[in-house]
């Protein structure tokens, strides 16, 4: 999504002359689908070049596709799901949400599939290089598993958002694709033909069953759509646990 690409673009030290106007360009999203791009420049404090300049960077082809990306960034925060009720209490709200994360996280944790889980933690052990892969409100995740993994002396690294660079993944590497329902692949068919071409061993970690994947997969198990990024992270929790367990015997 445009406000991870941004962001991106901001944690990149090689691009601190973009720095100011990506700020301002994120803290704007509202608003870049109902104004032109010289409104947006006067509201922003920049020049329309340094727009461009952006645009050009975010690998959008002109302002329309950035006022395009800021609509589907809308569409998706107002469709996701809320987890508070309006019309209950705070206590009440607390008391359900809670109970709701625990049924979740037992019934993950009663259907795992604790196989795959070892067979991806001895994967990850054993290979020269990591690669992991994931978009839009999975991509914390991402970050969370590379922080764990390098703790493991692992050669982790998340890949961009859109697989635009050649990372020459070889036979003895890993990409490992996080996504939670696989929307990121059904917004842009074009990264399912990138994952088909990578050569090194595949893993996708998801709670969807029916993502067409050439590959291994661990499939987490989720009563309730809604609780999907909890049981995720809590897959992810005892998938790290196991593979430091694996790598304390190991030294």
């Amino acid at each position: 999504m445009i406000n991870e690409k941004l962001n991106e673009l901001l944690a990149d030290a090689s691009r601190k002359d973009l720095y100011d106007t990506a700020s301002a360009v994120l803290a704007h999203l509202i608003e870049i689908p109902d104004v032109s791009e010289a409104e947006l420049a006067a509201l922003i404090g920049c020049s329309e070049e340094e727009v461009n300049h952006l645009i050009e960077a975010l690998s959008l082809k002109d302002y329309s596709d950035l006022q395009a990306a800021c609509n589907a960034y809308h569409k998706a925060v107002s469709e996701k799901h809320l987890l508070f009720d309006p019309n209950a209490s705070l206590a009440e709200n607390i008391e359900e949400l809670t109970e709701r994360k625990m049924q979740t996280i037992r019934n993950t944790t009663l259907h795992l599939g604790q196989d795959r889980m070892r067979e991806l933690a001895d994967a990850a052990l054993n290979s020269r290089h990591i690669y992991i892969y994931a978009q839009g409100e999975t991509r914390p995740l991402a970050h969370y598993l590379r922080t764990a993994m390098r703790t493991m002396e692992l050669d982790a690294a998340l890949t961009d958002q859109n697989l635009l660079k050649d990372y020459q993944a070889e036979t003895g590497d890993l990409f490992i694709f996080l996504s939670i329902m696989g929307q990121s692949f059904k917004i842009n068919p074009n990264i399912m033909a990138k994952v088909d071409r990578i050569r090194s061993k595949k893993w996708l970690i998801t709670c969807n069953y029916d993502i067409d994947f050439r590959g291994h997969r661990w499939v987490i198990p989720v009563e309730d759509t809604k609780y999907s990024e909890f049981a995720m992270q809590h897959a992810l929790d005892l998938l790290i646990a196991l593979m430091k367990g694996m790598y304390e015997k190991g030294l």
